[in-house]
This record gives C-alpha cells, structure tokens and sequence, in this order.
C-alpha cells in the first residue's frame, strides 16, 4: 500500500520491469556510458544489460523481501576487469542508536575496478538515501556509515566515483 501511494502519479506501464526494460536498454545504449550505476533497479533487467556487453554486478535492498529492487552498477567487460564488490549494510546504525529509526534496508554497493588498458583502479560506490524527510538524522548517519566504509577500502591511487540517490533537494541539509 505504502508504495502504491507514491506511486500513484505514475502508469502502470512506466513501473512494471518488463516493460520500462527496453527503454532502460535503449538509454543505455544511446548514453553508451563505460560505467552506469543504478537505484531501484529491478534485477530482471540484468540480462538485457548484459546482452548490450556490460557486465553487471546487483545487490538487493534488505528490506524489500517481495521484490529484486537493488542497486546496480554496470561496466563494460572490455575496458575493465573487476577486483572486488562488496555490498554494504547502512542499518548496521540500529544498533549503535538503539531505535528502529535507522532499520530501512538501505544499502551502498561498493565496486573496484582495473582499467586494463592503464591498469587504474577504479572504485565506484552507489547508494540510494532514506527519502523521509522528518529524520534527516538518519541521512546523516547513513553518510557517516558510508564515508568511514569506503575509507577503509580505498586505497591513495584509487579513482573514486561517487553516485546516488541521495532524496536530497536544494532545500534539504547538505550531507
């Protein structure tokens, strides 16, 4: 019910996977982009992205059971090859708070590459942020769990590219 609220200015043909999923592979296509990274992707379009020659790495939300919703980031296979993926828990607050205000699902997919034909590494991490706006605390928090991870497996040579789904507006907080 929750997300059939906030949906509701939207049709059904433009949330349904199956049919968005020839339009996400035409963008991406056309964008002919070396790395993309997604939020709120639907794991059944992983194989028509790998048709188009990427390689995609997918982690699921936690919370979001009933659903393949996750993050996604794509690369093409020919350009880099890949050293490592994590997925990382941004709820693991719960804990340290001590209230279910930070228990959400949320998580940050965190991938390193080589480049092979200059043998850069790349690190490139994608999240999607809590999106309620009475507990930015949590935004905070989330950013803080975020930044003390990806210290902790960047290395001073690595490029790093930042992506996400931040909820942020020009009238919220900065993070």
């Amino acid at each position: 019910i929750y997300s059939l609220e906030r949906l509701k200015n939207s049709s059904l043909k433009s949330i349904n996977p199956f049919s968005r999923s020839k339009k996400v592979v035409e963008v991406i296509k056309k964008l002919d982009s070396d790395i993309a990274c997604f939020q709120e992707f639907d794991k059944s379009l992983v194989s028509d992205v790998q048709k188009i020659n990427y390689q995609v790495i997918h982690s699921r939300r936690k919370e979001w059971f009933f659903m393949n919703e996750g993050l996604s980031i794509a690369y093409k296979s020919d350009k880099f090859d890949l050293i490592s993926q994590t997925t990382i828990d941004l709820d693991e607050l719960k804990d340290k708070m001590k209230s279910k205000d930070y228990e959400h699902g949320m998580i940050a997919l965190f991938v390193k590459l080589r480049h092979k034909l200059t043998g850069a590494f790349i690190s490139v991490i994608n999240t999607h942020l809590l999106s309620k706006r009475d507990q930015m605390q949590v935004n905070f928090a989330e950013c803080a769990r975020l930044s003390t991870e990806i210290h902790k497996k960047l290395s001073k040579e690595d490029i790093i590219i930042l992506c996400g789904d931040f909820n942020q507006t020009p009238t919220t907080c900065t993070l």
